[in-house]
């Protein structure tokens, strides 16, 4: 015969379980006092570098397909500068005297 097993602890436990990680993990994070923002911040402030590195990298290329090859459209053309004047603005930020550190 089977045996019921009494009490919500298994359920509990079986519920918690079945949740898919990105819900649990901002959960814990928020209980142990590190926000989501303040996780996020900490990496990417260690990753900027490498970040506006890949960026250049990948504007250059850009640039190289709309005016090397004459690859693109008006609409290229415009999102390509979009991205160069934040990509300018976001390094002169970052690397002024008076930037983030």
């Amino acid at each position: 015969m089977a045996r019921r097993v009494h009490g919500r602890l298994p359920s509990g436990l079986g519920g918690l379980l079945s949740l898919p990680w990105c819900c649990i993990a901002p959960g814990v994070l928020s209980l142990l006092g590190v926000g989501s923002v303040g996780l996020a911040r900490a990496v990417t402030r260690q990753l900027m570098p490498l970040f506006l590195l890949l960026a250049l990298l990948l504007l250059s290329r850009a640039h190289y397909l709309l005016y090397a090859r004459h690859e693109g459209n008006r609409f290229s053309y415009v999102m390509t500068w979009i991205s160069t004047a934040v990509f300018l603005g976001v390094s002169v930020l970052r690397f002024w005297p008076w930037g983030p550190g």
